[in-house]
């Protein structure tokens, strides 16, 4: 499952600050400059994003973690640089959105057999 809160974004012309209001109440204390009705709708490519992110597998059954599956996240929407499936699952998203139940396999794609390869344990 992936559990993700969109919690701010840039875009490349010009810079602009979103929060979750969780982040409004925490930076209530601090001075800072939020947006509060931001003229952005949506998250779209080369935006520069940050994700609460938690992965979870079905039946929570993990032997080792091979990667991270939880914590803050940011990349640049659609270069690329972290799973193809998340960056398709944020397109479009709005700052503050939340869903979950989305399949791994919006990460990684379908299992294919063909690519499947047994290595002997000597080697």
């Amino acid at each position: 499952m992936i559990d993700c809160d969109t919690a701010s974004f840039t875009e490349s012309k010009t810079l602009r600050t979103m929060t979750t209001q969780r982040q409004e109440e925490a930076a209530a204390s601090t001075p800072t400059t939020t947006l509060s009705s931001p003229s952005i709708a949506a998250i779209s490519g080369q935006s520069i994003v940050t994700v609460d992110l938690r992965l979870t597998p079905e039946n929570d059954f993990v032997p080792e973690s091979l990667f991270d599956t939880s914590g803050r996240l940011s990349f640049v929407l659609g270069w690329g640089n972290y799973l193809p499936g998340v960056h398709a699952l944020l397109e479009g998203k709005t700052v503050g959105e939340h869903f979950e139940g989305v399949s791994i396999d919006a990460g990684w794609g379908e299992r294919r057999k063909e690519l499947i390869v047994a290595v002997p344990k000597s080697k």
